[in-house]
């Protein structure tokens, strides 16, 4: 599933607004970085988490209390971080962890 959420959150980072494809960028990352995760492969999940919440933290809005659609960034980044302390503490992700939430 998140492989599949990767194709078409890809497709709005090159094919969307200018503006919010810093955005997109790190949504499809995330659902990389969860794919690296179902698959066993720690060295690309952190990869695609780290860069994931860097661009995250990186994007700002226009208007930084208006995130695009609803889109809850604070919450995502904090999801990528938690998931890069499980893995680098090497500890099992339930499957019910590798389900983010997009907006508060």
């Amino acid at each position: 599933m998140a492989f599949n959420a990767h194709e078409v959150l890809e497709a709005a980072w090159k094919n969307g607004p200018f503006a919010e494809r810093m955005l997109w960028q790190a949504l499809a990352q995330l659902a990389v970085g969860v794919t690296h995760i179902q698959r066993g492969n720690p060295k690309g999940a952190r990869t695609l988490l780290t860069r994931a919440a860097t661009r995250l933290t990186e994007f700002r809005p226009e208007d930084e209390a208006d995130a695009p659609y609803g889109i809850d960034r604070a919450g995502l980044i904090a999801y990528a971080e938690a998931l890069l302390a499980a893995v680098d503490a090497q500890r099992p992700i339930a499957p019910e962890e590798l389900k983010p939430r997009l907006c508060g």
